[in-house]
């Protein structure tokens, strides 16, 4: 009983039953590992998985960026986060100062496609001007934030899709095979529920709150790359109004 975790051990193909197309495992640097049920939660390295046995995942991970101030006065923990909505901003306490996120108007996707085999998170390339420019937005509601010396900033790689909402379930067509991803910048917030609805419908069927309207199914299956991107980058920039352009 109980779970093992395989730290740097590179998934590097799914593998399928001839016929039937059912996945049954997937193969690493190391060998191959039988299982009934495959997930593919890989974050910004899911279309690469899916990839390797002919499945298309409809993702884009995107750039996106927050910095954190150095210790501010008036600023304490229980204070709360704070959206303004027409900025695309997000600004919260953390580490004695504040911490300012958002979606930038013209954000960056990244082809992992192109990445070297030994990319990181932290190799990504970060634009600290384009915080500056989001804090600049909101300097009447959080004066002295725009200038304020940082202690940190940095960035991540969340999973867009042309809607702006999740992926979760079956993968149609490969008995099996889940998957969890299109996190929109919410992965951490989300995934203790998503995590137990998933096991859920693959444990019994079904789960407690529905996840048909997160099924990959509801994407057009002859869209572009080009098309899926475009969407994506709009949802992104998009993120905090409704009525933006969805490819379904």
């Amino acid at each position: 009983a109980g779970d093992t975790v395989l730290t740097g051990t590179p998934v590097t193909g799914l593998r399928r039953e001839p016929g039937s197309g059912r996945v049954t495992g997937v193969t690493t640097g190391t060998g191959a590992i039988s299982a009934p049920i495959v997930i593919d939660a890989a974050g910004a390295w899911t279309r690469q998985v899916a990839e390797e046995a002919g499945i298309r995942i409809p993702v884009v991970p995107m750039r996106h960026q927050l910095m954190i101030t150095e210790p501010m006065p008036g600023v304490r923990n229980e204070q709360p986060i704070c959206r303004v909505i027409d900025a695309n901003v997000y600004v919260r306490p953390c580490w004695g100062g504040l911490m300012l996120g958002g979606y930038e108007a013209n954000p960056l996707p990244f082809a992992m496609s192109d990445a070297a085999p030994e990319f990181q998170i932290a190799d990504m390339p970060l634009d600290v001007g384009v915080l500056r420019g989001l804090a600049a937005l909101v300097r009447d509601q959080f004066p002295g934030l725009a200038d304020a010396p940082l202690q940190q900033y940095r960035g991540g790689l969340p999973t867009m899709t042309a809607d702006g909402k999740y992926i979760a379930g079956a993968v149609p067509g490969a008995e099996g095979f889940f998957t969890a991803t299109g996190c929109v910048v919410g992965g951490l917030s989300i995934a203790p529920g998503m995590g137990e609805m998933l096991a859920q419908l693959i444990l019994t069927g079904s789960s407690d709150i529905p996840l048909d309207i997160f099924s990959i199914a509801r994407f057009a299956p002859d869209f572009s790359e080009e098309e899926l991107v475009a969407a994506c980058v709009e949802a992104y920039a998009h993120h905090y109004a409704e009525g933006y352009a969805a490819l379904a």
